[in-house]
């Protein structure tokens, strides 16, 4: 039934597009004449949501040359000839939102006779620019001021570098929740959110976050992988010469490296990478009107691997490096800039390996624990010798993929796990297994061992770590902890700083042990406030944590 909103049926809007419109020299100097989205094939299935009558917003995250811009000119132009309604174009400020329209959208209205029928010159309009079209007017407003329309109503809002809008007036709503509602009267209607991101707490990188999050993926010209091009030090690399790495070095030989095959990936295989892409949407519990798709610059046809590398690399070596920096990753990442006090990397982390090998214990050491951590289709484990004044060896680590022991069905969960473990004849003393999700299953297991494992959980309270009794299990008791203190002592005092007992990891230490304690972020927020970042697949990371613990609890029992 929604269909029938429209005045006009629309069968592929890509075609109707490249058939019927083209860009003027002073629009796209670069190329001008018809419009050719060959290059830009991410392009057609947000085109296609803007004339879904079921979708109402959609958030364009784009780095440079990724055609953000045209994205939304040729969206306007669908919604002129397919669903004429009021639109609203906004930009951070008025004079911004002019430039645009007398720079840009009136040119490019003037050039096709398909728009251009009925169009009026762009005037000012109750301190607006506007632009009349014979089916529809435009609006161009400066976010500062959505007062200036405070008595118009549009069907479509484009939010154009929504990310820059300023909050200005705090006794209102924010801008973009002003325009949003400038939208109530008209059954139909979408908001189009589009701008490269600036931080986290961002009222646009945060409504991208509620959509389905599509990201586009392209296959390997070498083995067919299909995967997300995204900027890292593994993907983009580059040739370093015993002469020394230059911007120009960099520059020319820089290219990226298939995360399955580990074979060059060159810019003249982007067109045919791009040709074969497909939009794969990563957040399922998003509403079905909201869509959001994210590209970086990576994908650009017009912008090489190394021009990305390039300027990676001289803003790395800046001495305005945080600046630069933040404008690499949110116009050519298309990610938002995170301020933080600490990182751990993978460099961190491999500056802990020793000289000892997986399953040899250490000389000296009081006790052995085995931590671990349940997950949804895997329980991650890690066994630690702890020593003098909290000095550690991880010994061994591993899965199980059960978490419940079920003798009946012959099914070895965490107790039945913990009872098989020695090393040279030693086993561990005890057990700690986080009890955050699956309380009732982990209590069970614990209570199997008498208490030998001991359910644990991360808590917000004041102090380090506590341990109470519970009621329904007598030989449990549960020790809770502060997770941004252990946090704090394992990565930023042990790890990062080497300021305490150090951590040992074993010379032949896997890459998933190494991944497990990399990637931790302590963030600095606008109020000041610290706070650790979520890093998915850190489970062994949480092991050795528990771990950490377990000396905060235990130490007075070895040591004065």
């Amino acid at each position: 039934m929604l269909e029938m909103l429209f005045s006009k049926v629309c069968r592929d809007p890509v075609e109707w597009i490249q058939q019927n419109l083209q860009f003027p020299p002073e629009v796209s100097p670069m190329r001008p004449g018809a419009v050719d989205l060959s290059r830009q094939p991410w392009m057609r299935q947000i085109l296609e949501d803007v004339l879904n009558p079921g979708v109402e917003h959609i958030h364009l995250v784009m780095g440079t040359q990724t055609g953000k811009t045209t994205t939304c000119m040729l969206a306007a132009a669908l919604l002129h000839e397919f669903d004429p309604l009021p639109i609203f174009w906004a930009l951070p400020s008025s004079s911004l939102a002019d430039r645009h329209a007398r720079a840009r959208m009136f040119p490019f209205w003037q050039a096709n006779p398909v728009l251009s029928a009925g169009v009026v010159n762009v005037k000012d309009q109750l301190r607006v620019s506007a632009m009349n079209t014979g089916p529809l007017t435009i609006y161009f407003v400066g976010a500062r001021e959505p007062s200036a329309l405070a008595h118009t109503a549009a069907a479509y809002v484009f939010a154009d570098e929504e990310a820059k809008y300023e909050h200005v007036k705090k006794a209102e709503a924010h801008p973009s929740l002003l325009l949003e509602k400038r939208m109530g009267a008209f059954p139909r209607h979408l908001m189009v959110h589009a701008s490269t991101p600036n931080e986290e707490s961002n009222i646009f990188w945060q409504g991208y976050l509620q959509s389905d999050q599509n990201h586009f993926f392209v296959p390997c010209p070498h083995c067919g992988y299909m995967q997300r091009l995204e900027f890292s030090r593994d993907s983009v690399v580059w040739d370093h010469p015993d002469s020394g790495v230059t911007p120009e070095i960099v520059r020319a030989t820089a290219r990226y490296i298939c995360a399955a095959c580990s074979q060059a990936i060159r810019d003249e295989d982007k067109p045919a990478m791009l040709a074969a892409g497909e939009w794969r949407a990563e957040n399922d519990g998003a509403p079905t009107y909201r869509r959001g798709y994210r590209i970086n610059t990576l994908y650009s046809t017009t912008v090489s691997f190394g021009e990305c590398a390039e300027k990676f690399f001289i803003a790395s070596r800046s001495n305005a490096a945080p600046a630069m920096l933040q404008d690499f990753r949110n116009n050519y990442e298309a990610l938002p800039f995170v301020h933080y006090s600490i990182k751990v990397g993978d460099e961190q982390v491999s500056t802990l390996l020793g000289t000892y090998l997986r399953g040899q214990l250490p000389a000296q050491y009081h006790y052995i624990i085995v931590c671990y951590d349940p997950g949804q289709l895997q329980t991650h484990w890690v066994a630690t010798a702890i020593g003098r004044g909290g000095e550690m060896w991880v010994i061994d680590w591993g899965t199980i993929l059960a978490l419940e022991t079920r003798p009946e069905q012959g099914v070895a969960g965490v107790s039945e796990h913990f009872g098989t473990l020695s090393w040279g004849g030693r086993r561990p003393a005890f057990g700690y297994v986080d009890s955050g999700d699956w309380t009732e299953v982990v209590y069970r297991e614990c209570e199997r061992t008498a208490g030998i494992l001991t359910p644990t959980k991360g808590a917000a309270a004041a102090g380090s770590w506590n341990r109470t009794e519970l009621k329904n299990y007598p030989l449990l008791d549960l020790v809770t902890y502060s997770d941004f203190k252990v946090k704090l002592e394992l990565y930023l005092r042990m790890i990062a700083r080497h300021e305490m007992g150090p951590l040992h990891l074993p010379a032949d230490a896997t890459p998933d042990l190494i991944a497990g304690l990399s990637g931790q972020v302590l963030e600095r927020k606008p109020s000041g406030r610290q706070e650790w970042k979520a890093v998915p697949g850190d489970h062994f990371g949480d092991c050795i944590k528990l771990a950490r613990v377990s000396w905060w609890v235990n130490r007075t029992d070895f040591e004065p």
